[in-house]
């Protein structure tokens, strides 16, 4: 998915999250629950849950 806006994310659970991006190439990242972070427009990647739990945050793309 590529990201059109600015965005923002906020964990509602501990996500451990692999992250696929252009190309084939691949990292994995963990974000807290309760953590945010934010990244600009045009960021390119698909998220997927890598850990052994379900995981949630709500992300907010502002237009």
């Amino acid at each position: 998915m590529k990201h059109p806006w600015y965005y923002v994310i906020i964990a509602l659970t501990d996500c451990h999250m692999l992250l696929e991006e252009p190309g084939g190439g691949t990292r994995t990242t963990d974000v807290a629950s309760g953590t945010s972070y934010a990244r600009d427009e045009g960021v390119e990647h698909n998220v997927v849950n890598a850990g052994d739990a379900p995981m949630s945050f709500v992300e907010v793309e502002l237009k």
